[in-house]
């Protein structure tokens, strides 16, 4: 079983690694639980290129079926239940930022989340959405339009990745660094419980990875829970407080 927030009611990570050492199997525990109940620990998966790092993020969001075991967010199975459903939950960022990008501006970036999730207007206007449009098509009289919430939201998030200045700017034309962070916005703008992280410094100057790390950290504090899967072990002492080693689909070390 692979917990992502303990399931209320049933067991407590305790129990539940307990149970995962008398079957036999893996079981990634958190280091601590704030008082919001959320995964508030910063874990980093290390390990050899195909030892299953990227395939177990996939796994949590429902991106790769799951050949066994179960994987729990927030209380409930992943089991039956859409990627767009559980990516309200939990924030998946890929290896490469740019499969993310495909609005004319960095703000557009985000409302395409929250518009996709049905998380812009009243819900009539979100279901008419839902049901006759597609976000990258021309917006029409009957596209619902942003609440002053929304954009409440937005702002505060461009902030916090400093992208303010390049909010209208078209995100392809950004730096490298300035496109990781939109990636990161538009996949957390749903203010999800936990982030998945797939390689994201690769490519990235010291400054950048700094400017990324400082964001994560004032998550972090904030009650959201990081898995960050990397090579590079600067990154691991800076952002993780547990280590857990793969090795061919297994987990073979854990280190707080």
């Amino acid at each position: 079983p692979f917990n992502i927030y303990p399931p209320k009611g049933r067991y407590m990570w305790r129990d539940l690694e307990r149970l995962a050492e008398k079957e036999g199997l893996p079981f990634l525990r958190p280091s601590r639980f704030p008082r919001n109940g959320l995964l508030a620990a910063r874990v980093a998966l290390v390990g050899a290129n195909g030892a299953g790092k990227s395939s177990l993020l996939k796994g949590v969001v429902g991106l790769l079926p799951l050949a066994g075991g179960e994987v729990w967010i927030n209380g409930r199975s992943t089991q039956n239940r859409a990627v767009a459903e559980l990516c309200r939950e939990v924030g998946y960022l890929p290896q490469n930022p740019d499969d993310l990008l495909f609005a004319e501006s960095v703000e557009e970036e985000f409302l395409v989340t929250l518009r996709n999730h049905g998380l812009l207007g009243s819900e009539e206007d979100n279901q008419r959405f839902h049901r006759f449009r597609r976000w990258w098509q021309r917006p029409t009289p009957h596209t619902p339009r942003p609440t002053d919430e929304a954009f409440a939201t937005i702002a505060t998030l461009l902030q916090q990745l400093g992208l303010t200045a390049v909010s209208q700017h078209y995100p392809r034309d950004l730096s490298v660094g300035q496109r990781q962070r939109v990636a990161l916005g538009a996949v957390t703008v749903t203010q999800p419980g936990l982030l998945l992280l797939d390689e994201p410094t690769r490519g990235l100057d010291g400054a950048a990875k700094e400017a990324l790390v400082e964001i994560w950290r004032g998550w972090q504090a904030a009650g959201m829970g990081i898995l960050l899967v990397t090579h590079d072990v600067e990154l691991v002492a800076a952002v993780a407080d547990r280590v857990v080693v793969l090795a061919a689909g297994q987990v073979v070390d854990k280190v707080d």
